[in-house]
């Protein structure tokens, strides 16, 4: 009982606690998030009062990173219905058909309630992520319907659809989570055999942690048609191949906060993970010292899916900061 009562109530306490933490830290207010301010050729607002500096155009390079963000957004989506699928089958397996039914309401009850929050609240890092969004991507020309154009292909203002989809995906990976949560409960509480639970629990955990691992990639390519959409603004103000000190200083300012982003979810994930994952593992004996040289292995390469969200915001911020270097050292 004390395995199940620790699976059952880690994993929300310290996401639950992590969030209040992040909320209490950080006054969102006081964050700048006027990355295009600078910008002297296009006048990015609601009501510019010359309509002639406008961008008329989507850039390029946007388009690729929305693209390249929609592609990991999909792999994320299989990855997510994946996992969920297997730990509903755990979760049956191991269960009544009345518990079953009640944890598949969790579940869906928990999605549901992630992607609401997401496109519905202020809260840290909900503020920040639709701050980076609509500050830069909110200012992409639309469309406009004339006698000779209806705009047939528009889907509207492009920052707030991403928004929406964002929901989506959210609302996807916390199914995952979610799924993922009440299975290792299944397995910590069932009376199957030993091996069979401890299989299903390598097999959800690995499922789950591919899942988070694609949701960090996808959180870090979210922000990118941003990071070039900056680019794009101050392009014409470029001298030599180089950007205008202020179009520097927003790129800056932009990546900081894109890390940020990346690596909460990172952590967040894999303490969500190990505070499932570990206690369930303990009680099941892999974690067992045998007294020889391979244990030490053994116990890492159980460990690696469980922290891999976080090692994989921690690669994707040394990449950046490799290829800054190397940018800064060309110029």
């Amino acid at each position: 009982m004390a395995t199940v009562g620790a699976v059952l109530l880690g994993p929300p306490a310290i996401v639950f606690f992590s969030a209040w933490l992040f909320n209490h830290i950080i006054e969102t207010d006081r964050i700048d998030f006027n990355f295009l301010a600078g910008a002297k050729t296009y006048i990015f607002s609601d009501t510019p009062p010359d309509p002639s500096k406008v961008m008329r155009f989507i850039p390029p390079s946007v388009i690729l990173a929305l693209y390249s963000f929609g592609l990991a957004a999909c792999l994320l989506g299989v990855m997510g219905a994946a996992s969920t699928a297997y730990a509903g089958l755990v979760i049956s397996r191991h269960n009544d058909t009345t518990m079953a039914y009640l944890m598949f309401f969790i579940v869906l009850g928990g999605a549901a309630g992630v992607g609401l929050v997401y496109f519905c609240n202020t809260n840290l890092p909900v503020s920040i992520a639709r701050e980076l969004i609509q500050k830069t991507l909110y200012f992409l020309p639309q469309c406009e319907k004339t006698a000779d154009h209806s705009c047939a292909y528009g889907i509207g203002n492009t920052g707030n659809s991403l928004l929406r989809i964002v929901a989506v995906i959210m609302a996807i990976a916390a199914a995952a989570g979610f799924s993922y949560w009440m299975a290792v409960v299944s397995i910590a509480a069932s009376g199957r055999k030993a091996v069979v639970r401890k299989d299903a629990l390598r097999n959800a955990t690995l499922l789950a942690a591919i899942a988070f691992l694609m949701t960090v990639v996808a959180t870090h390519l979210l922000f990118q048609p941003g990071a070039e959409m900056i680019s794009a603004a101050y392009a014409p103000e470029t001298v030599d191949g180089k950007l205008p000190e202020a179009g520097k200083a927003a790129l800056a300012n932009y990546a900081s906060l894109r890390s940020a982003m990346t690596l909460y979810w990172g952590v967040i994930f894999s303490l969500a993970l190990a505070t499932a994952y570990c206690p369930a593992a303990a009680y099941l004996g892999l974690f067992r010292s045998t007294g020889s040289g391979q244990d030490i292995w053994k116990l890492a390469k159980s460990l690696i899916p469980v922290i891999a969200p976080a090692l994989a915001s921690g690669f994707i911020q040394s990449v950046e900061e490799f290829v800054n270097v190397i940018g800064k050292g060309s110029n």
